[in-house]
Formats: structure tokens, sequence, C-alpha cells
């Protein structure tokens, strides 16, 4: 029994971990940590630029002194040391330099896997058509889609 429960268990996250990395693909977004470190950067890139003295104040001694003690301070350091980035220069971090982080590291192979469900998905929704020739059918392409979304 409990080694059942392990082979489901590992399924169900081979099968998140696969669509957490598809899915972001297919929608042409970043992944959901990507997007917060992102909006985590904007904000302090704003705060940093603020007229208000108190808020400049806060910032500029979260990240430059605080560092580790302070949570902007932490949150700056884990986002720099995610994309490869000087924490010296994190105010220069931009937007595209993390969009093209983040598309650099997927793999060819979840590439392709994501080309093929995008294609699957315009041919069930009909955007796309598929020649039916002898051996292909609707079922045959509802059944491919299943197994490939698996």
């Amino acid at each position: 029994m409990e080694s059942r429960c392990q082979t489901c268990m590992g399924s169900a996250i081979s099968a998140i971990s696969a669509h957490s990395v598809l899915l972001p693909l297919l929608c042409c977004r970043l992944p959901l940590y990507d997007e917060l470190m992102k909006r985590l950067l904007t904000f302090a890139q704003k705060c940093f630029i603020c007229d208000n003295k108190l808020v400049n104040f806060m910032v500029r001694y979260a990240v430059w002194h605080g560092r580790m003690k302070s949570p902007l301070g932490c949150s700056i350091f884990r986002c720099c040391s995610r994309y490869d980035f000087e924490y010296e220069r994190s105010m220069l971090l931009s937007h595209q330099y993390i969009q093209r982080y983040c598309w650099t590291v997927v793999s060819p192979e979840d590439a392709a896997r994501a080309q093929m469900l995008l294609e699957l998905l315009f041919i069930r929704s009909g955007a796309f058509y598929l020649l039916v020739v002898n051996c292909f059918s609707f079922l045959f392409v509802h059944f491919f889609f299943f197994v490939c979304v698996l």
C-alpha cells in the first residue's frame, strides 16, 4: 500500500513539475516565481527614485546596509543570485534581462513539447486543421492530446 502511494505521489509531482514548465511556454508568460521577482524589482526601483525621503532612505538602507537582515534586501539578493547578476548593480537589472534569462534556461525538449501541445490545442479548437488520412481520426487526436498532457 505504501509503495503504491509513493508511486501515485511521484507521478503527481512529476505531472505538476511538467505543467509548471510547460504552462509558461504555452502562455508566453514568465513562470510565477519570476513574475513575482520582476514585480519586486519594479517596486524596489520605484522606491529608489521616490521623492519621499523616508521611503528613499528606508529602501537604500535595506538594500545597501541591511542586506540579509531586511526582507527587501534579502529578496533583492535572491533576485540577483537567481539571475546571475551582481548585487551592487541590482538596480540596473531590467525586465528584459529577466525575460531573456528565463527563455534561455528552457531546454530544447521542453520547448519542442510545448510547441507540440500548442499545435494539438490549435487542432482541437479548430484553428488548425489536420488532414485526416487512413490512420488518423478525430478521436486519435484527442487521445494523443490526453496522453501528452499526462
